[in-house]
């Protein structure tokens, strides 16, 4: 158990070297860290998808705080799926839809519910959202666990903290939801070079491309802003 915490604590102190920050509803300031997370996260799925610790994959993650929440999701997402399946390119069969309904490309796999809610899950924890009992919602008040009595030296300040908690939650599961469909998109768009083993976005193979085309380039640009703006559609 202590060779396990010990493992943990190193995970943290190299991701802590650059937080992200995030803010809510009500303008404080959430940063992503290992130090928030409320217990291990392994995900167990079916081939292709490895058993891996979720943490362990962000290691030699570096954050870029000037992107907007959902894009901030999206980068951390599309690191972890780079390194998810075996083969590496297997992931590039996967979509995230809304309500888990068909969408305009049809030979696309749901990603896996388990894998879905498990990456959710670890991602709200990674912002001090994880606390299983937010997703009872205003039963939670009812629970009278430690949790809710934490939250305040009195019923009032429990209540307002418990409410302020629960948008919060409800905001960030949008965001990362959106966060993963758009890592998704991404992977589809790159190109997994299998002697290097190493994936190549747009702009890794504009740079080792011979020639480049400037019409290809603005249609291929075109094409990224049509995508963003489909989100919702997929």
């Amino acid at each position: 158990m202590n060779e396990q915490i010990a493992k943990y604590d190193r995970l943290a102190r190299s991701f802590e070297s650059q937080p992200r920050k995030a803010k809510d509803t009500h303008g404080q300031t959430r940063v992503l860290s290992l130090n928030n997370l409320t217990r291990p996260w392994k995900l167990d799925e079916a081939a292709p998808f490895k058993g891996v610790e979720i943490p362990e994959l962000l290691v030699r993650f570096s954050f870029n705080d000037t992107e907007p929440c959902y894009q901030n999701f999206a980068r951390v997402f599309r690191f972890i799926f780079q390194q998810l399946t075996e083969p590496p390119q297997q992931i590039q069969n996967y979509a995230i839809r809304y309500h888990r309904k068909a969408g305009r490309e049809k030979h696309l796999q749901n990603l896996p519910a388990a894998v879905e809610v498990t990456l959710q899950d670890f991602a709200l924890d990674l912002i001090g959202l994880g606390d299983p009992q937010l997703r009872l919602g205003k039963r939670a008040a009812n629970e009278r666990t430690r949790f809710y009595i934490e939250l305040g030296e009195n019923e009032k300040d429990r209540q307002k903290k418990l409410d302020e908690l629960l948008a919060d939650f409800d905001l960030y599961k949008s965001e990362i939801l959106k966060g993963m469909q758009l890592a998704l998109r991404d992977i589809r768009s790159y190109e997994y070079d299998m002697e290097k083993k190493q994936w190549l976005s747009h702009a890794k193979r504009r740079r080792t491309a011979p020639e480049t085309n400037p019409v290809m380039e603005l249609r291929e640009l075109q094409n990224q802003n049509q995508a963003y703006l489909a989100l919702s559609l997929e």
